[in-house]
């Protein structure tokens, strides 16, 4: 009876201390995967004093925003602050078209909250690459009614085509580009990676548009060097979002970032 007792009584012990380093471990693993992800959480993160410095501008005059679609599903727009309480979100860039055809299903619901929030907002259309440019330039100038104080139309370039070449990619893009700025009557940004840029843009025909660059290595600022707007990190947190965001800085004073809105 003695010997049960004791062996019952080294099981329970093992199990417990199962237990224990399971928990611990898991503790340890979910620790891991949310470091990287620690950028904004913080009102003093090193990252964010980092990016601003890097960017070369005082804290009073840089302006961070962040652009959404509906992966990030229900925004608080009446929450919405800012990047962290000395932060404020300056301006926010939403996902409005895909292709000839595609539409984000909360782009109308989040362009009138940021109309009524009073946030500079702009409408990005995400380029398909095996489809016309024409037909993907007069589908965005279908559903996006830009205005005073709005920015300037966005595309949205970065993945190579399947059944083009990229030199026809170019071609395509600049028939996008030309067309809807004959509709607007201002000057398109374009959003790409850092590395797509200087692989496939880089030729000379892209150098004249604003550029909103997507680089994550903080280590440095993004090579191509006229960038207007830099996208530095896509698991940021804001106040009134529940699901990560893409944190963006803009290089550039409060004046500057004025004289790029559409007056």
């Amino acid at each position: 009876m003695v010997k049960e007792f004791l062996l019952v009584s080294l099981c329970l012990g093992l199990l417990v201390f199962a237990g224990f380093v399971y928990k611990n471990q898991a503790l340890v693993l979910t620790t891991v995967r949310n470091f990287g992800a620690s950028v904004g959480e913080k009102s003093s993160s090193d990252e964010l004093l980092n990016v601003r410095q890097m960017v070369g501008h005082k804290a009073a005059e840089c302006l961070f925003g962040i652009d959404v679609s509906h992966y990030q599903g229900k925004i608080h727009w009446d929450r919405l602050q800012g990047i962290n309480p000395e932060l404020p979100v300056s301006f926010v860039i939403l996902r409005a078209t895909m292709g000839k055809n595609g539409r984000d299903r909360h782009f109308s619901d989040y362009w009138l909250q940021a109309k009524w929030k009073k946030i500079p907002r702009g409408a990005y259309h995400y380029f398909r690459p095996n489809e016309p440019g024409l037909e993907q330039a007069l589908h965005y100038i279908r559903e996006v009614k830009l205005g005073k104080g709005d920015l300037p139309p966005i595309v949205d370039i970065e993945k190579e085509p399947r059944k083009k070449r990229i030199g026809e990619l170019r071609r395509e893009l600049k028939v996008f580009l030309d067309t809807v700025e004959a509709h607007y009557h201002v000057k398109p940004i374009i959003y790409t990676m850092d590395s797509f840029f200087q692989s496939y843009l880089s030729n000379g025909d892209f150098d004249g548009y604003s550029l909103w660059i997507a680089n994550y290595n903080l280590a440095s600022l993004p090579r191509t060097g006229h960038w207007v707007i830099w996208q530095f990190s896509e698991k940021g947190r804001v106040t009134g979002v529940d699901e990560y965001v893409d944190l963006n800085i803009f290089r550039g004073s409060k004046r500057d970032f004025g004289q790029l809105l559409i007056d």
